[in-house]
């Protein structure tokens, strides 16, 4: 299941980065939790439609938004993305980016969470490889 787990993230991140969420949306458990990371303001567990607010909230911030996969790490249900985040700050015109580490958790077929790290050593740790 995990290669295709893996085909199916692919699926998403292109789909995110042409602005099309169907990929998405087809992949997520009516059920999905979304993990911020642990140093932001605010840090917490969230049901699958505040995801989805918070994502329409980057693309209103940030003008060029990209999540570019970098590297798929599958283990059974769990697949964990580096993914390279960039953007171009709408007010200022700032372009900004960084590594972030998406580990994604599979029930049935569908995505049951996602959750977002700064640290790749927690990422997989999070996903049962360490």
């Amino acid at each position: 299941m995990s290669r295709r787990n893996v085909e199916r993230l692919r699926d998403v991140y292109a789909g995110l980065n042409a602005g099309v969420d169907d990929p998405m949306l087809d992949l997520l458990h009516p059920e999905f939790v979304y993990d911020t990371r642990e140093e932001l303001p605010g840090r917490g567990s969230f049901p699958k439609q505040e995801f989805l607010d918070r994502l329409a909230e980057l693309r209103e911030t940030f003008d060029e938004i990209r999540f570019e996969p970098e590297e798929f790490i599958s283990s059974g249900e769990n697949v964990v993305v580096v993914v390279r985040g960039t953007g171009v700050g709408r007010a200022s015109g700032v372009p900004v980016g960084g590594r972030l580490f998406h580990v994604w958790k599979f029930e049935n077929a569908h995505a049951s969470s996602l959750g977002i790290y700064s640290d790749r050593d927690a990422a997989l740790e999070s996903a049962g490889l360490r």
